[in-house]
């Protein structure tokens, strides 16, 4: 894959631009696990301005924009009280949760402080880039 495509790929998974070419430039990964070490690493090591960046976009249904009207509606809510609160998008790792189930977390971290919110959502974010590392892989 070209650098700028897989740049452009790293930032749909993360917006921070320091990550994504950080990872473009660290290629090729001669075996799987290097790969997971490294997108880890370069996460970890990121500044807390870079991590506001990759949270800057706009948050995304993913998945659960499969659900019901109502519950986009709920879900849509929440996510713009929770921008409103903490000044970013929602993270959560969604895989294998349910509209429901987000719904209840982002509702639940709403009365969390900034700096709590700041370090869930690196984890969450963390777990997101891992498993779209996973999806790539599996193609």
């Amino acid at each position: 894959m070209p650098s700028h495509d897989a740049e452009a790929l790293f930032l749909t998974w993360c917006g921070s631009k320091v990550w994504a070419t950080a990872m473009t430039l660290a290629r090729p990964f001669p075996l799987i696990e290097p790969l997971f070490v490294k997108a880890n690493s370069l996460w970890s090591a990121l500044s807390n301005a870079d991590r506001l960046e990759a949270y800057s976009g706009e948050g995304r249904l993913g998945d659960l924009a499969s659900s019901d009207e109502e519950m986009i509606s709920e879900l849509a809510e929440a996510f713009r009280l929770y921008r409103d609160k903490f000044g970013f998008i929602f993270i959560v790792n969604t895989g294998g949760r349910s509209a429901i189930e987000v719904l209840a977390i982002c509702r639940a971290r709403l009365g969390n402080s900034v700096e709590t919110e700041l370090v869930i959502a690196a984890e969450e974010q963390r777990k997101t880039i891992e498993s779209r590392l996973r999806q790539l892989l599996e193609k």
